[in-house]
């Protein structure tokens, strides 16, 4: 079940979407962790891991999930060794 209370996102900021790509977009993007973070925090919060889900449309963004669905076993690198 998606957790209804928590907004999808697009993991690259509509600032780097436009224009063409540059060699400086991964410093620029490391330029929004601390949002990234902000995020991850509230949701741990609310109780639900945020996974990148894609949709019908054909966008790819990150939600929120319960604990116990299929899609939030799916583990990533948030910080820990």
């Amino acid at each position: 079940m998606l957790a209804p209370t928590l907004p999808m996102f697009h993991l690259v900021p509509s600032s780097l979407r436009r224009g063409t790509f540059r060699e400086d977009f991964f410093a620029r993007f490391a330029a929004h962790d601390k949002t990234m973070q902000r995020r991850l925090e509230k949701a741990r919060l609310r109780g639900v891991v945020l996974r990148y889900v894609g949709t019908i449309e054909g966008t790819i963004a990150m939600q929120g999930s319960q604990r116990d669905t299929p899609e939030s076993s799916i583990r990533i690198h948030e910080g820990k060794r």
